[in-house]
């Protein structure tokens, strides 16, 4: 059954990709911002609406859950989406942004889905099957990095370090000590899943942040937990995306608690 939900989750793909890559010129686009100060365009609903309706002719007793629409249906199968991950970058211009597409199944994600058609690369992971993904040709398995080490160790964030202020910037350096920062050009966790990055810190975002990538680093082989190292796609951020090894020394250097 994982095969056939992955298969549907890349036919949303596609779908997304269509919508979104019509509305993307490469150049800054017209925006609104949300209560939170955010950006939104009218793609982004749009998307979500698109997936929305063939989850619910194809999956009828599915539940969804999307970032602008929220939540519809109920049951223990739930499809988790966000239409634009990354609009600030989609209205800027900026190639780095995705559509994330997930299926949860009682209370465990099961299927992932990350399409960035503007790179063009698509990561996809279900449940014991490995993570792999595509820039040009045939796929490829994704694996996280064997480094064993937080000295020298490379580390990504979402949003960039550039952007942060605060307790978010001030996590961010913590984690960055004696570490090497890499600029998150594709989203951090994909960066840890295809092994360029260690680390990949994200510091806010709901379900639909989390839940495809969660599953993409954790059969890429590595982990992800919020700072208390429990595995969770609510209740906001921070998240740590891992190569795996590096994981727990990770969350203590975010907690000052570094030898």
């Amino acid at each position: 059954m994982l095969e056939s939900d992955l298969a549907l989750a890349h036919r949303l793909a596609d779908v997304a990709d269509g919508i979104a890559l019509r509305d993307f010129t490469g150049e800054p686009l017209v925006f609104t911002e949300k209560p939170d100060g955010s950006p939104v365009t009218t793609t982004d609903p749009e998307v979500e609406a698109a997936l929305r309706a063939i989850v619910a002719e194809e999956r009828p007793g599915d539940a969804f859950l999307g970032e602008e629409v929220g939540a519809t249906g109920s049951g223990p199968r739930r499809w988790i989406v966000d239409g634009i991950d990354g609009t600030i970058e989609f209205v800027a211009g900026r190639r780095g942004w995705s559509t994330e597409i997930a299926l949860e199944e009682d209370g465990e994600i099961v299927v992932g889905v990350c399409t960035s058609p503007a790179l063009p690369l698509r990561t996809w992971a279900h449940r014991g099957g490995g993570a792999a993904g595509r820039a040009r040709g045939e796929p490829t398995a994704r694996r996280v990095s064997g480094t064993a080490s937080l000295e020298g160790a490379r580390v990504s964030t979402i949003a960039p370090v550039d952007v942060l202020d605060g307790e978010a910037l001030a996590l961010a350096e913590r984690l960055l000590v004696r570490s090497t920062y890499v600029e998150p050009v594709r989203h951090a966790a994909v960066l840890v899943a295809e092994g360029v990055v260690d680390l990949g810190l994200q510091l806010g975002g709901g379900p639909w942040d989390y839940a495809a990538l969660a599953l993409i680093v954790e059969e890429a082989g590595g982990r992800f937990s919020d700072l208390a190292g429990q595995v969770r796609i609510d209740g906001g951020g921070p998240r740590l995306f891992s190569n795996g090894v590096l994981h727990d020394a990770a969350l203590a250097r975010l907690h000052g608690h570094d030898s």
